[in-house]
């Protein structure tokens, strides 16, 4: 037996060369530790709301001796109601610009008034008279609060819980009966109201309680102011 040679050494030279020939294969293969996330589910953006448009939202209620308007956000006139108007088409009007239906009531009249049936939104009225009122109307508006909800209620520029003082500056003046001040006076004849007040007026009455404007009454009759 030659020196330094042993029945190992084959085993060593054996496993020395299948080393060499894994290592020059790239090694055994390596399982993969993880597998590839799935594809993340689409992000959903969310539509922006639109703004409403100006035009169509009430901002506010101008009434006048022989008008009311209903006024936008955007000043604009969302429509013009008359005094002469049927009072069902004023009741229609006012339904859809303040979103809600009346309370109704009925009222039994006095000496000096016919029945009517009364259509309220708290504090701005209808007064829908049987008949016709001595203005030849069918119906009156009275009005008890600044604000019905969201939209501003004025009268020739006034509104309920101004001062008197206020009424004056604005034009108002004194009538026959304590507490009521008249302004925006319309001249009429005899045939429209129906009887004989030539030279008189109907107007827009505030009736005042503390100093302060309580309630406006449009139109309502002129008897000698």
């Amino acid at each position: 037996m030659t020196k330094g040679f042993t029945m190992r050494t084959p085993v060593i030279l054996l496993t020395a060369l299948l080393t060499l020939s894994l290592t020059a294969c790239g090694g055994a293969p390596t399982p993969e530790s993880t597998f590839a996330d799935p594809d993340p589910a689409p992000t959903e953006t969310a539509t922006p709301t639109p703004e409403p448009d100006p035009s169509t939202i009430v901002a506010r209620v101008d009434v006048s001796t022989l008008s009311m308007v209903i006024v936008a956000a955007d000043d604009s006139t969302i429509d013009e109601l008359s005094v002469y108007d049927p009072a069902a088409d004023v009741i229609a009007a006012f339904t859809d610009a303040f979103g809600a239906a009346p309370a109704v009531s009925d009222n039994g009249g006095g000496l000096e008034t016919a029945p009517s049936r009364v259509y309220d939104w708290s504090g701005f009225s209808i007064i829908d008279y049987e008949g016709q009122t001595i203005m030849n109307t069918d119906f009156i508006v009275v009005i008890g609060a600044a604000v019905v909800g969201d939209v501003q209620i004025s009268a020739s520029g006034l509104k309920i819980g101004d001062p008197a003082s206020s009424a004056v500056a604005a034009g108002a003046v004194a009538t026959p009966f304590p507490d009521y001040l008249a302004i925006d006076s319309v001249p009429i004849t005899g045939a429209s109201v129906g009887e004989s007040f030539e030279g008189l007026a109907i107007y827009t009455s505030l009736v005042v309680a503390g100093g302060s404007i309580d309630r406006i009454v449009a139109p309502s009759p002129n008897w000698g102011v």
